[in-house]
């Protein structure tokens, strides 16, 4: 069985949580449970997003909170690839066409 997929996204800005400076998160491939918890959140498409994209980074949903807009959408682009179903699919990239802050792993 190989590994699973992982995302990391330096944020350009950084996020403090339980008195820890956050410069990055591991996204990795979601499981049922992520997405058991995300439904569990309710409140919307949105809160199911930030507390799915929580659970898969391994961080309190505050984290995903603290994030700014611009940091968030990057997340969202740069995690796609692991919400697919697709296979063999290219690495991810910005809004913009690009990745200089984003690696990806297998």
């Amino acid at each position: 069985m190989s590994q699973p997929k992982t995302v990391t996204v330096k944020l350009s800005t950084p996020v403090t949580a339980g008195g820890k400076l956050v410069r990055e998160l591991t996204f990795r491939e979601p499981t049922v449970d992520d997405m058991l918890t995300a439904e569990a959140v309710g409140g919307g498409e949105l809160r199911a997003t930030v507390a799915m994209l929580a659970s898969m980074a391994g961080v309190e949903m505050e984290v995903m909170k603290a994030v700014t807009r611009k940091d968030f959408q990057r997340i969202v682009s740069a995690t796609a690839p692991l919400l697919s179903d697709g296979e063999g699919e290219e690495d991810s990239q910005q809004a913009d066409g690009t990745a200089p802050d984003v690696a990806s792993a297998a």
